[in-house]
């Protein structure tokens, strides 16, 4: 009897320590789950009516969390919709102010009254450079955009840009070279987009140099845009040129969101390119490099 007796509690200890055992895998792979933030659900293999019961008390709390997760991701998307969406009815208005304000200076003959306009004219085209830079960011971040790409002449897009900012490069006393402007080189891409970095690009150059601006093409493996000026700076940090909010001068004295170069990073590489900075004896080089496949 005592035999059977002992024969009984030795199987007992030898399941509960198995169950133990098998537990303590159960719980390490709940642990090993829980690690993994990517993981849906907790899974378990053991119907232990207890650790059932707290897979499930998790599972709810997962659930939970994915659901805030989600519902903030779409909060937030929607918040960046709305600023593009405010920032695009901004610039009808803005550009009307501009409108007028270049009317009112045509038929200026008070110089007093000129420099005012002048001023006004100039916080005007800051205005709209902002929110021409809200507006991207927006669409960008909610991932509203999709390239749409098309064979394109980007020299030729570059002379028109450079054409475009004539004004400002004769208000200024820049010259613009870009050699080999009547060659066209064609790339697969966006052109809208590209268009945007071009012109931010060519505005970046315009606020900070102390010179000429010069412009060159490539046609070689890939499409190489440089885009290059002399600057003041005694030092730029080219590896942080194109964090958002970047400014080449910290003094505060020129105006800038500090947004441009930072904005053509995320559309340079939404075309599937790259772009870099080179600061050498003075000079700044923005290097823009694109597939040359068609």
């Amino acid at each position: 009897m005592e035999y059977i007796v002992i024969c009984i509690l030795s199987a007992v200890s030898i399941l509960l320590a198995v169950k133990q055992i098998i537990i303590k895998r159960q719980i390490k792979s709940i642990s090993n789950q829980l690690k993994d933030m990517t993981n849906r659900l907790i899974t378990i293999e053991l119907s232990d009516y207890d650790l059932s019961n707290m897979v499930s008390g998790i599972n709810l709390l997962i659930d939970y969390m994915h659901k805030l997760k989600t519902d903030e991701v779409k909060k937030t998307d929607s918040l960046k919709l709305s600023v593009a969406d405010i920032s695009h009815d901004m610039r009808t208005p803005l550009t009307s102010v501009i409108g007028y304000l270049q009317l009112a200076k045509e038929e200026c003959h008070d110089e007093n009254v000129m420099t005012n306009i002048n001023v006004a004219l100039e916080k005007a085209y800051y205005c709209c450079s902002l929110i021409n830079d809200f507006f991207d960011i927006s669409l960008m971040d909610s991932n509203a955009y999709t390239p749409v790409y098309e064979k394109t002449d980007i020299s030729g897009l570059l002379c028109e840009q450079i054409l475009a900012g004539h004004p400002v490069f004769k208000e200024k006393n820049i010259t613009p070279y870009f050699e080999n402007a009547d060659k066209p080189v064609f790339v697969y891409t966006d052109k809208n987009m590209l268009t945007r970095i071009i012109q931010n690009l060519i505005s970046n150059s315009i606020k900070y140099t102390s010179g000429d601006i010069n412009f060159t093409v490539s046609n070689e493996k890939d499409i190489i845009l440089t885009v290059s000026n002399p600057t003041n700076q005694v030092y730029i940090d080219t590896e942080h040129i194109f964090d958002r909010y970047y400014r080449q001068h910290k003094s505060g004295n020129t105006e800038g969101s500090g947004l441009g170069l930072y904005i053509c990073k995320k559309l340079t590489e939404s075309i599937g390119g790259r772009i870099e900075a080179d600061f050498a004896d003075g000079n700044l080089s923005i290097i823009v490099t694109l597939s040359a496949s068609l």
